[in-house]
């Protein structure tokens, strides 16, 4: 939160502008989420072979 709030400027009407420190945690946050979608989709298309393997 600290980091994220260095990101305000101006005084008594202050206006968010994103800091290149703070940028990276959310994207970081990004980076994570697709990489867990990425091994869902392996392991669902792993388990869907083996289901239809496992029917005939």
């Amino acid at each position: 939160m600290r980091a994220v709030l260095s990101c305000l400027h101006g005084g008594e009407d202050p206006a968010f502008g994103w800091c290149t420190g703070p940028r990276a945690v959310p994207e970081g946050e990004l980076a994570d989420v697709e990489r867990r979608i990425a091994a869902l989709r392996r392991s669902r298309t792993a388990l869907a072979r083996y289901l239809a393997d496992a029917g005939t």
